[in-house]
């Protein structure tokens, strides 16, 4: 363990590999994890708010209703993980994958997102008010009934999405893909 001084703030570095813990609902509020191993972990309705996040994994894990707003996520991997339900307004996310994963319900209002992989994920209803995309990947999603009136994209990729009852009211795209989507509900 080694102890590093970042301004005020004090960080306890451990690389460790701590694969499949349960963290649910648990205050966790100003933590770090920083190039730590938390796959397959339990964090359900924790609360991490203004959390930092650095080079983890945490594939395959459970935050559904968790609390990470006002955090920073960096380098992170949080790919086939379920995030329904949970509240990341205005955080940041920059680097990161969060591919396969399913955020129906999560409120990301307010949240920026640089270089990031949300691939192929499930977004129904989630709140995107007032956020910014800039050189990320959305690709091959579900958005049904999300609101992201007054968003900006810059050169994010939302191909093959399906954005069926989606609010982009108020929004500024500038290079961004919308190739091949579905913005209307079929008749029959």
């Amino acid at each position: 363990m080694a102890f590093m001084k970042f301004g005020v703030i004090q960080a306890m570095i451990c690389i460790a590999f701590v694969t499949a813990v349960d963290y649910s609902g648990q205050d966790m509020r100003g933590q770090s994890f920083i190039g730590m191993d938390h796959s397959m972990s339990v964090f359900s309705g924790a609360d991490m708010r203004g959390g930092n996040y650095y080079g983890s994994n945490f594939s395959s894990s459970d935050f559904s209703g968790s609390d990470l707003r006002g955090s920073n996520f960096n380098g992170c991997t949080f790919s086939r993980s379920d995030f329904s339900g949970s509240k990341f307004s205005g955080s940041h996310f920059r680097g990161c994958a969060f591919y396969w994963s399913d955020y129906s319900g999560s409120d990301f209002s307010g949240s920026e997102f640089s270089g990031c992989d949300f691939s192929h994920s499930k977004f129904n209803g989630a709140d995107f008010t007032g956020s910014y995309y800039y050189g990320s990947d959305f690709g091959i999603s579900a958005f049904n009934n999300s609101d992201f009136s007054g968003s900006e994209f810059l050169g994010s990729n939302f191909g093959e999405s399906d954005f069926t009852d989606a609010d982009f009211s108020g929004s500024t795209f500038t290079s961004s893909i919308f190739t091949g989507n579905n913005f209307v509900k079929e008749r029959s």
